[in-house]
């Protein structure tokens, strides 16, 4: 099946029962079936540099698969009931479907290997927002499942962030 802003359009359209929104600091995240979920954001920039993190890390098995990514007009999210209050009036959002792992909140030390196993191949970089609320797994294995740069750069608070990695 291919996923589209088509196949989101459509699920709004028809929506049967509502999922709930995970919120995190850089994004919110819709679950359309059980295979996929849309990944919405403020802004293109953050949108773009989450997506290509994921789809880098997918490729070691460390996050879901990542799929197509499109703008969101405000008021097909603002249509969707209980969600007009997640979404201001912005004029849009940007978004990415993503294969939807099952959240979970893995040990302290599971965190803390995944963290090691990360940078052991990736040793510039700076994991200090994982915890585990930005886990989830698939199937039984372990995936990260946010990737913004407060995520996986490090992130000062002042705006300015390290070297980028992964493209």
């Amino acid at each position: 099946m291919r996923y589209t802003k088509s196949m989101f359009e459509e699920w709004v359209k028809n929506r049967k029962r509502m999922t709930p929104i995970l919120a995190g600091s850089e994004a919110r995240f819709i679950r359309i079936n059980k295979e996929v979920g849309i990944k919405i954001y403020h802004d293109k920039f953050t949108r773009d540099y989450a997506r290509r993190q994921q789809k880098y890390f997918h490729k070691y098995g460390w996050a879901p698969a990542v799929h197509g990514s499109f703008s969101v007009p405000a008021s097909l999210l603002q249509s969707i009931p209980r969600y007009h209050q997640e979404f201001d009036s912005t004029d849009k959002y940007y978004a990415y479907i993503t294969e939807a792992a099952r959240a979970t909140l893995p040990s302290a030390e599971e965190v803390e290997e995944f963290s090691q196993m990360v940078l052991q191949r990736f040793p510039d970089v700076r994991d200090n927002d994982f915890h585990s609320g930005n886990f989830g797994r698939l199937k039984r294995k372990l995936v990260l499942i946010d990737f913004g740069p407060l995520t996986l750069e490090g992130y000062d608070g002042c705006g300015s962030s390290d070297s980028t990695f992964g493209y």
